[in-house]
């Protein structure tokens, strides 16, 4: 930008001094470039000393924890206008370094929460034997996962879901059939008529 303006710059100094009828000790645009290099090279030494001390962290991210990385990445992302532009691409790929690191870490985080939640569905082995209060919690749990899940790790759990609803369902047919029994004959004789009657109906 500074190159591009000393032609034009210098020319409108020259008409300013030519106004007043005062010779230029100097070729202006020599001046103007001098000032232009001098100032480009300032710029320069800025972008660098705001690089370098992030460049040093390059090495360092492997070992840092979610938060580090995530305040790397904000502070990256806030780097000063005057970088210059190949030292924004150091800056852009140190963020993306950081990125990576930390999605790297919520994914462990993650897959520790679905590990810590599975394992005790997982271990189930005789679910037909399970009381009705074991199996309502189990299906709770199983439906309240800590996490959202990936498709292989709904899958591992699936047969869990359909054999825990199938012992709730029996527990729940065998609780009113045990209700039924410790009803008077006769009542039950009416729950069996009135059964019937609406077998008879939907048939």
């Amino acid at each position: 930008m500074l190159q591009q303006q000393i032609p034009h710059q210098s020319i409108e100094f020259a008409v300013f001094l030519e106004a007043r009828e005062i010779e230029p000790v100097w070729d202006l645009e020599v001046v103007y470039q001098a000032i232009a290099t001098e100032r480009i090279g300032a710029l320069r030494r800025r972008s660098s000393e705001w690089l370098q001390p992030r460049l040093v962290l390059e090495k360092q991210i492997p070992q840092m924890d979610q938060n580090r990385c995530q305040l790397l990445e904000r502070e990256l992302a806030a780097a000063p206008l005057f970088l210059s532009a190949e030292d924004r691409q150091h800056i852009e790929r140190l963020s993306n370094i950081a990125r990576q690191r930390r999605e790297e870490l919520v994914e462990r985080q993650r897959q520790a929460k679905v590990t810590a939640w599975q394992a005790p569905l997982l271990s189930l082995w005789d679910i037909g034997t399970l009381d009705l209060h074991t199996t309502e919690q189990l299906l709770r749990t199983l439906r309240s996962p800590p996490c959202e899940l990936l498709q292989q790790e709904r899958d591992a759990v699936e047969p869990i879901l359909v054999s825990l609803t199938a012992r709730l369902d029996q527990l729940s047919v065998d609780e009113i059939i045990g209700r039924i029994d410790r009803l008077p004959i006769w009542r039950q004789r009416e729950l069996l008529a009135i059964l019937s009657a609406r077998l008879s109906d939907n048939a």
